[in-house]
């Protein structure tokens, strides 16, 4: 609890939990936070337990769960980062 503040922002930074906001009568997304750090990634699974109790209790296919968790991350950012600019470009329009 005491170090939680900055969990929480290293979470942001690292890209597991993007913040966005929307309005909807402006038809507007705005990704709040774009300079994310992938390589931050693992630091914070390590940090959570039960990210942890998958490398104890299936370590064969724990590095690869990582893998793929990273990817999913990284299409979701870029996913918000194309809604934004999409968006932007449609309210310009």
């Amino acid at each position: 609890m005491k170090n939680s503040l900055e969990e929480e922002k290293l979470i942001v930074k690292s890209g597991y939990y993007p913040i966005f906001r929307y309005d909807k009568s402006k038809n507007e997304f705005k990704l709040d936070y774009k300079n994310v750090d992938f390589s931050l990634y693992t630091e914070i699974l390590k940090n959570e337990t039960r990210y942890k109790m998958i490398a104890s209790v299936n370590p064969k296919n724990a590095k690869r769960l990582l893998i793929d968790n990273i990817n999913t991350a990284k299409e979701r950012f870029n996913y918000y980062m194309k809604l934004e600019n999409d968006l932007k470009e449609e309210i310009i329009e």
